[in-house]
């Protein structure tokens, strides 16, 4: 199941061992700017400490967290509307696109 806002505020606050004194303003910052489960397994390191304000530190240490995350996470399915053999071919536009004087 996806992760909400507070799934990953409670992520954070049981890592407090790791945040100690700064746990309580990463979970406000991560809520005011409603991080979910999916945004939380994208952050980038200059997304953490920019937009979150994260140390540096910490930082690095909840990447690592991220990516056992990602590692635990299954392959995801691609809808197979979106597979290039359901696109049409390059030639065949080109094609249409002549025969109409395009």
């Amino acid at each position: 199941r996806q992760w909400s806002v507070g799934d990953v505020c409670r992520f954070i606050e049981d890592k407090q061992a790791v945040f100690g004194d700064k746990t309580l303003q990463y979970m406000h910052s991560f809520r005011s700017q409603s991080v979910n489960g999916t945004a939380l397994l994208n952050m980038s390191e200059l997304l953490l400490v920019t937009g979150l304000k994260m140390d540096v530190g910490h930082t690095a240490q909840l990447l690592e967290m991220i990516a056992v995350l990602r590692s635990r996470q299954p392959a995801q399915k691609v809808s197979s509307k979106f597979t290039m053999a359901n696109q049409p071919k390059l030639k065949d536009f080109l094609r249409s696109k002549a025969a109409k004087g395009a």
